[in-house]
């Protein structure tokens, strides 16, 4: 029985790299009212009907028990504008601007100086609004005049009206680990849930390439699922200049994404040990192995905190 199981999440690991964003799943949800309201004040503001239509359901349901936790749910104008105005900012910036290849797993180094700090940061905040690399906005935004780097900061400050008007992640630059990452969006959807870090990802795309498992050859389904992929990238990229977000739900799960985390030495010593573990999905052991001997080779006394990082096959 135990041997049918195994052999079952095999082969659903293996073959999810065929679905797409768009496939439905049951999700079950519980929190505290604050919870829901910030989640149902982000349904709300991400002006997808979708997302609208959960909220507006969630909120009717969430009334007839906690009414007065989740009354002031609604849009937040601030982060709606601040988005499309950064958005567009980003794109103007970087129109001419190709994206850079760049290793899957970088380690990126820590700001020397005040000024680089800063620079770092203003990188960060471009990061969720491009395609490129870190390490290459860090470049790029280094050489700008003062002038847009300070247009960089008031667009993703925004207006803010009050104190609960809260600029977003970027502003929790400063971790001693953080990284730059490139993997597919099924280990990035089992990996997102890790906190005591901060995440930041770019929009799904096809740009990055397809992640076609050794299992999948070995099974004879090569040239079904490449077939699958094109199919998927072509409806993905019909889509993506009239509906630039919902244009997302036709990527596959085995398309590659981008994503930044960071993290304190605590969080790399308890993430890394568990994710490495044999029972994990092979792609996502391959990428956190990596960060594991990145991370032990810049500061080798950590190595005493990841003793139980698994690096078999």
């Amino acid at each position: 029985q135990t041997y049918n199981m195994d052999l079952r999440t095999k082969a659903c690991d293996t073959a999810r790299v065929l679905l797409p964003a768009a496939t439905l799943t049951n999700v079950g949800v519980f929190g505290n009212g604050r919870y829901f309201q910030n989640l149902l004040t982000h349904l709300y503001t991400l002006g997808v009907d979708e997302m609208d239509n959960i909220a507006r359901k969630a909120h009717t349901a969430l009334n007839r028990v906690i009414p007065q936790y989740v009354r002031r749910a609604k849009k937040n104008d601030y982060i709606a504008e601040n988005e499309r105005r950064m958005q567009n900012l980003t794109d103007k910036l970087l129109e001419s601007v190709a994206p850079e290849e760049e290793s899957h797993v970088v380690l990126l180094d820590n700001p020397t100086r005040e000024s680089q700090f800063i620079d770092y940061m203003f990188a960060a905040m471009l990061y969720k609004y491009s395609k490129h690399p870190m390490k290459q906005l860090r470049r790029f935004v280094t050489s700008l005049p003062d002038e847009r780097k300070e247009e960089i900061m008031n667009t993703y400050v925004g207006n803010r009206s009050s104190r609960r008007d809260r600029p977003g992640r970027a502003l929790e630059f400063g971790y001693p680990l953080t990284f730059d990452l490139v993997g597919d969006f099924g280990i990035y959807r089992d990996l997102e849930r890790h906190r005591m870090l901060t995440q930041e990802r770019q929009r799904l795309s096809t740009d990055l390439g397809f992640s076609m498992s050794d299992s999948i050859v070995e099974a004879g389904f090569k040239d079904q699922v490449e077939e699958a992929a094109e199919r998927a990238s072509n409806l993905y990229h019909r889509l993506r200049r009239d509906f630039p977000y919902e244009s997302q739900y036709a990527i596959l799960l085995g398309f590659n994404m981008r994503w930044t985390m960071g993290m304190n030495a605590r969080e790399a010593g308890h993430m890394l040990e568990l994710r490495t573990g044999p029972q994990g999905h092979p792609n996502y052991r391959r990428v956190w192995q990596e960060m594991h001997r990145q991370v032990v080779a810049r500061h080798p006394k950590l190595a005493t905190v990841l003793g139980f990082v698994d690096h078999t096959d």
